[in-house]
């Protein structure tokens, strides 16, 4: 069981590993686009426990490039602070409001410093913890996700392969997953970079092992003019369409109150790795570059359009066998 006990629950940033057996993994993922959108930065601390090749790594996916950093630890240089928030990886330290990075290896380097402020969680509530609802109560699912910030502000710089990246006024994004692998088959969308200042959406429809059968979950939000649209498992939404293509992809979401439909198209993509079961070589391609289109309407007598949005750079993954999604 992924299961460490109600502890953190409420505090979904946190480290839940200490007292999980094997195999398990923890991975934080911050977002970092700069204020012009000509750079965008994937950065990914994680943990790995496994009887065989446990590890602790860090990967960087950049829009430029597509190449991926991959920089490997001992699980001796992994250090989770508990109150406040702090993950140590090498020379690298990772909180909540910050990251100082120094990621090198034979031919590849990041190093640098950002800060960040504003941000804007998934809301934490006594029988909701978060992203996940009451299934965050549940101690034997494959995988755990939480939203720890739609949106938020950065300062700082960075230097990647000697090239300055002024990271002043760019806007960032933070979530996590913890577990003992990722689903066989999923679709995950992310952008807050909308016309409307603030606005932010994520999207995971995932294959959820169950007990000895499975469902399709999904898990959405939007979050426009301070409000948060949720259309997830939990809530009673439904994906009432689901087309994909080879580079696009077409998504109605319905609950009692609204209708929200997206439309996707993924543009270029690199490679990262993630974990299933005792290995963590499994291969998944991500876009940061790709572009998104979103109308949320008010469902009733008369349906009412709320809002139509644009938003790019989109962050897009779809992967797996999703003949188990569709």
């Amino acid at each position: 069981m992924v299961f460490s006990g109600y502890k953190h629950i409420w505090q979904p940033e946190h480290y839940h590993g200490d007292r999980i057996k094997p195999p398990f993994f923890e991975g934080w993922y911050y977002k970092l686009v700069d204020k012009d959108k000509k750079t965008t930065l994937a950065i990914i601390p994680a943990i790995f426990k496994a009887k065989n090749n446990p590890h602790a790594s860090v990967q960087v996916l950049d829009s430029h490039s597509y190449k991926t950093i991959y920089c490997r630890y001992p699980l001796s240089a992994f250090t989770a602070g508990k109150e406040p928030f702090e993950l140590i990886i090498g020379n690298n330290r990772f909180t909540r409001q910050s990251l100082e990075l120094d990621i090198r290896t034979e031919s590849r380097r990041l190093t640098g410093k950002c800060t960040f402020d504003d941000l804007a969680p998934w809301p934490i509530k006594r029988f909701s913890p978060g992203a996940m609802g009451w299934y965050a109560f549940i101690p034997f699912l494959q995988c755990y996700h939480a939203v720890l910030s739609f949106d938020h502000k950065i300062d700082g710089s960075l230097e990647l392969d000697h090239r300055k990246i002024d990271m002043n006024q760019g806007k960032g994004y933070l979530e996590k997953d913890w577990g003992r692998g990722f689903p066989n088959a999923y679709i995950w969308l992310q952008c807050n970079h909308f016309k409307n200042p603030g606005t932010s959406f994520m999207l995971s429809i995932a294959h959820i092992p169950w007990l000895n059968s499975a469902f399709r979950g999904l898990l959405a939000g939007l979050f426009l003019n301070g409000r948060l649209y949720r259309f997830t498992t939990y809530t009673g939404a439904k994906v009432k369409s689901l087309l994909i293509a080879k580079e696009h992809i077409s998504i109605i979401l319905q609950d009692r109150n609204y209708r929200l439909q997206i439309s996707a198209r993924k543009v270029d993509t690199g490679t990262l790795y993630g974990p299933q079961g005792e290995k963590f070589s499994y291969c998944y391609d991500e876009s940061l570059t790709s572009t998104l289109a979103l109308s949320l309407q008010k469902t009733g007598k008369r349906n009412k359009t709320i809002a139509d949005l644009k938003g790019s750079p989109a962050a897009m993954d779809i992967n797996g066998d999703l003949n188990n999604i569709t």
